[in-house]
């Protein structure tokens, strides 16, 4: 995971991330656009600080991470542990438009307003439709 300004980045932990600045997507174009790349949508190990390292290095911006809406649930599509429910603590779920069903996707707030108002709750749900948020990518540090 070798660090540049546009290119990888490891907060904290022994994951190592993309952030795919260049335009926003809807869920599945990001998610393409990270496999483009060798890459998976991120599964944060820890989401309170990467949110913190995203802010303090980007600014605000909201990005697209590795989870589907199925029912009433959201499932991860990376990685092992792979559901999610809603009482996850993680989770914001009265964010405005938040929900879970099968066209939402999960979405990491990394806006400073979110992230002031709910510092231990940064995922929320977004239409997966909607190109609204950015690819955050992550390399399978398994495989290289």
């Amino acid at each position: 995971c070798k660090e540049t300004r546009q290119t990888f980045f490891r907060p904290d932990t022994n994951q190592c991330f993309k952030f795919m600045w260049n335009q926003q997507r809807s869920w599945e174009a990001a998610d393409a656009k990270c496999k483009s790349e060798g890459l998976t949508l991120a599964k944060p190990l820890n989401a309170i600080t990467l949110r913190k390292y995203l802010l303090a290095r980007y600014g605000g911006y909201n990005y697209w991470i590795a989870a589907k809406g199925a029912g009433t649930l959201f499932k991860w599509t990376v990685g092992s542990n792979k559901k999610m429910f809603a009482s996850n603590p993680l989770w914001y779920t009265d964010y405005p438009g938040s929900k879970v069903s099968s066209d939402y996707c999960l979405a990491l707030a990394g806006n400073p307003t979110d992230a002031k108002s709910h510092p231990n709750q940064p995922y929320t749900s977004k239409l997966c439709s909607e190109s609204t948020r950015y690819a955050l990518c992550e390399l399978d540090m398994g495989h290289h």
